[in-house]
């Protein structure tokens, strides 16, 4: 089964508007010529395998570059039961966690 997660604004944790993309998209080719696109949207899925593409933790090992396979997704409290008969959900809100 494939979670489809949409960008959300780290603040408002609303979806990003056109505008908001596009900024995001701008500041990241500045700040790495090797990154030209940023996902509207984010496809996870138990077995599928992730690199991580900046630091993020660097006593926990997230840092750029490690990867591993997703073992398991937490789905956020406020996330409506998915349906199990689905190949692909549609989330509205970002998992809680994502298990590496």
């Amino acid at each position: 089964q494939t979670f489809v997660i949409p960008a959300k604004h780290r603040t408002t944790q609303q979806s990003l508007n056109a505008a908001e993309v596009h900024a995001m998209h701008v500041h990241s080719c500045s700040s790495n010529p090797d990154h030209t696109e940023l996902p509207e949207i984010l496809e996870l899925a138990i077995g599928m395998l992730v690199l991580i593409t900046q630091d993020i933790h660097m006593e926990l090992d997230i840092t750029n570059r490690a990867c591993g396979t997703v073992v398991d997704i937490v789905l956020n409290q406020a996330e409506p039961p998915p349906s199990w008969t689905h190949r692909v959900v549609d989330l509205l809100h970002p998992p809680t966690f994502v298990l590496v």
